[in-house]
């Protein structure tokens, strides 16, 4: 029985790998993502396709869990008790958002997500054949579909299937021109994310990753000739993506791999590295730009640093799990993009702006507790150009997931 359990947990966890960069999803209530008349996408809570295999983990390893309940509670009962009450007032702060159905759903994700990483972690069940042969699948889904979207521009199939964008229907729709192809403008291809800066994350990352667990494992040299050609196949996607990100995240991949020693030695780099994304996000947010993409990161900057000056209380609570875009227009230093509801495409203002003073010391006494600084340093490093310019790592499930993936992965690869 004991077999069957870690078999299908290294099952369950290698699907979801493939499937984590998917948006299929089932809406759980639409009229919450409603703010002064204006639908926010990131208020509908929603029920992604991988969130049913995360709790799947948890049922399956249900004894498992119980038992590192009582053995982390019995190790160390004052931090603790200590953990449980601030995890308690955080969990009823939910309650008190603007909107609180979201706001109590994304911490049911975050949780159960953070369940599962803290059971792989302690029991370390799932083997490198079972990750080298997952991340490959799923960069291959992504470059086949990469590809047919991009000369067919249209989804392979309807969104029920793989959660594909209706990239058909232009308007709104995220398109560049090729001149070296002679194609005109064409519209970016999505894979199966919900845009294309995303499908370039899960790309860069799950390469990165890829590469450390070939250097760790050895294969035949046809399994290694399949995996590389697929590994090079994907960055053909990349570059379609056109997403300065997803080619900086392949660069910082390389630094975590070649200077991880540095990583080890260096205990400050973490603080340092925190400290950056925050200093990063202040001066963009004051930075002389006539560029729109730029102009508009730095109003989400803005609102969250004046919606955190406004009251104490917003420093110490924020405004709820993935509420920003609820508060957002009321802070606005400008109405003329009000309309342009988004979260703060910088992830530690917009984890700030959303949860406060307490959030930061709920993570911080997680991260205290189980320690892995390394890996999460080069965690750090390596995921530093989405955190600086994006949010999808934070404001979204399978931004969450691919952070948790990434995280686990570096776990493995470099610590042990």
């Amino acid at each position: 029985m004991k077999l069957k359990v870690v078999t299908l947990t290294s099952l369950l966890f290698g699907l979801f790998i493939v499937i984590a960069p998917s948006n299929l999803f089932l809406v759980l209530c639409k009229n919450c993502g409603y703010v002064n008349g204006l639908l926010s996408d990131y208020l509908i809570p929603r029920l992604y396709a991988s969130d049913f295999l995360l709790i799947a983990l948890l049922i399956l390893n249900w004894k498992q869990v119980l038992t590192l309940l009582k053995t982390s509670g019995s190790v160390q009962l004052k931090k603790t008790a200590f953990f449980i009450l601030v995890l308690l007032a955080f969990v009823i702060r939910q309650f008190l958002s603007p909107h609180a159905s979201t706001a109590l759903w994304n911490f049911f994700q975050i949780l159960v997500l953070s369940g599962v990483g803290w059971l792989l972690l302690t029991k370390q069940s799932i083997s490198k054949g079972v990750w080298i042969w997952s991340l490959s699948i799923g960069l291959l889904l992504q470059t086949c579909l990469g590809w047919y979207q991009f000369w067919q521009q249209k989804p392979l199939l309807m969104y029920n299937f793989l959660g594909e964008t209706n990239i058909s229907r232009a308007v709104g729709i995220p398109q560049g021109s090729y001149p070296f192809l002679n194609l005109g403008e064409r519209v970016i291809p999505h894979g199966t994310t919900a845009h294309p800066n995303i499908l370039a994350g899960f790309i860069a990352l799950y390469s990165v990753l890829l590469i450390q667990f070939l250097l760790k494992s050895k294969l035949s040299k046809k399994s290694n000739l399949l995996v590389t050609t697929i590994l090079v196949a994907s960055w053909s996607v990349l570059f379609l993506t056109q997403s300065f990100s997803g080619a900086a995240l392949l660069t910082t991949g390389g630094i975590v791999l070649i200077g991880y020693t540095f990583f080890r030695q260096k205990k400050w780099l973490t603080i340092a590295l925190v400290a950056t994304i925050f200093t990063s996000g202040f001066l963009l947010s004051y930075l002389p730009s006539k560029d729109t993409s730029i102009s508009r990161r730095q109003y989400l900057l803005q609102t969250s640093i004046e919606y955190l000056h406004s009251n104490i209380k917003n420093v110490l609570w924020g405004t709820g799990m993935s509420n920003f875009t609820a508060v957002s227009e009321e802070f606005s230093p400008s109405k003329e993009v009000v309309r342009f509801n988004q979260p703060v495409h910088n992830v530690g203002w917009l984890f700030l702006v959303e949860n406060g003073l307490s959030g930061f010391l709920v993570l911080a006494i997680l991260l205290l507790h189980k320690g892995r600084n390394n890996s999460f340093t080069a965690a750090l490093v390596l995921l530093f150009p989405v955190l600086i310019w994006d949010h999808y790592l934070l404001s979204i499930q399978p931004g969450r997931e691919l952070f948790l993936i990434t995280f686990i992965g570096l776990v493995i690869t470099l610590d042990y």
